[in-house]
């Protein structure tokens, strides 16, 4: 190889060296060029697919979910309870015979809701309504006095809102 700063004065060494120059700068380009060039990634479908799957699986199946336990009524709280039902299937026997002039052939076709409350027809348009269990059953007969709602449920009321 000839020198860069010494000229060759033959001709032959002048083309080989020329050749030697072209040769040095197409082997430059073309390491610039594979430098230059877009590296060839790899590809992260195959791996990005059935991570995918597993995370929608998992958020729809969630194991990790509980259903929440339904709250734990207080005595106070159940006997409101009653008492409400009660006073609810009280207002819907009468309005129903307000309306039809008969009494409900069930607790069912005066009001549609399910409610605890047992409903039986006696004789004479008389009815009883009942509701609760053991010692704490409240019972109301259409031709007596209608239970002391006021005295269960406002003080349940007021419990809740302190």
């Amino acid at each position: 190889m000839a020198d860069a700063a010494k000229k060759p004065s033959d001709p032959s060494s002048a083309e080989n060296w020329v050749n030697e120059i072209v040769a040095r700068d197409e082997e430059s380009k073309a390491r610039q060029k594979a430098a230059d060039a877009p590296r060839k990634q790899r590809s992260w479908l195959p791996v990005l697919i059935p991570l995918t799957a597993a995370c929608v699986a998992l958020s729809i199946w969630n194991p990790g979910r509980r259903e929440p336990e339904p709250p734990k009524l207080t005595v106070t709280e159940r006997q409101a309870t009653t008492a409400l039902g009660l006073e609810i299937a009280i207002e819907a026997v009468e309005a129903y015979r307000d309306s039809t002039g008969k009494l409900p052939a069930s607790l069912g076709d005066a009001f549609p809701f399910p409610l605890n409350v047992e409903f039986k027809q006696l004789s004479n348009g008389i009815y009883t309504l009942s509701a609760g269990t053991g010692s704490k059953r409240v019972t109301y007969r259409s031709n007596g006095p209608r239970p002391g709602m006021d005295a269960i449920v406002v003080p349940v009321a007021e419990e809740l809102l302190k």
